[in-house]
């Protein structure tokens, strides 16, 4: 209310300053329509369904690191 928030403005009670920024945050929010609701939720992140293990660069394996590599790789073009 345009209104409200001149009062608000010409006001020297804080609670009226704090009333005044709440109202000027909710005007500046978005409202949450379906489709902005459906665009949410189809750009979230899926959870649970992968981890995030990152490969090693072989140059900062450990030798150990590195023949369990080789081994899955062997494993993995016998399933080939």
């Amino acid at each position: 209310a345009p209104r409200e928030q001149q009062m608000l403005s010409h006001s020297s009670d804080p609670l009226d300053a704090i009333r005044l920024l709440d109202l000027h945050q909710e005007s500046r929010q978005k409202p949450a329509t379906p489709t902005n609701q459906r665009l949410s939720s189809a750009a979230a992140m899926p959870t649970g369904q992968r981890s995030a293990v990152r490969t090693k660069n072989v140059d900062e394996m450990s030798p150990q690191e590195y023949w369990r590599y080789q081994d899955q790789l062997d494993k993995d073009s016998l399933k080939d």
